[in-house]
């Protein structure tokens, strides 16, 4: 799965558009072989208080998604955690593999609001459902 531009029904966290300014969301996920699996050590790092905050209320999650269109293998890992670890076996991958960063619902939020919202939403609440995008990183 390849992120592109593109409009979400709320605003969200990207590096390809304004909806929440003055804000970063940084992921990085590194992966090394062992001799039966893939270890991917995925650090998230954000200054947006109200995201951390929903994190921590265990309202919003991490999420990386792994997906290798080769043996069609896809699989999302989630995390209220800042850093944390997972495997893929390694008959699991083959060739070219996709991993996608997020900051997920882990809940329906009946009246999402957030402080760094660009102000054409600053007023506005929104409805999210569980499992939608609050934040997207690079590829």
């Amino acid at each position: 799965m390849q992120i592109k531009p593109r409009a979400y029904p709320h605003p969200v966290l990207s590096h390809f558009g304004d909806d929440i300014v003055n804000s970063f969301f940084q992921p990085i996920v590194s992966v090394k072989g062992t001799k039966n699996a893939y270890v991917f050590d995925a650090v998230f790092e954000t200054n947006n208080a109200d995201l951390l905050t929903l994190i921590n209320q265990h309202k919003a999650q991490y999420a990386v998604h792994v997906e290798c269109n080769q043996t069609r293998y896809r699989n999302i890992f989630t995390s209220s955690l800042e850093k944390f670890t997972f495997e893929v076996a390694a008959g699991l991958l083959d060739g070219r593999v996709e991993v996608c960063s997020f900051i997920l619902a882990a809940k329906p939020l009946d009246k999402y609001k957030n402080a760094d919202f660009h102000p054409d939403y600053a007023k506005l609440s929104f409805r999210v459902r569980k499992g939608d995008t609050l934040a997207v990183g690079h590829d």
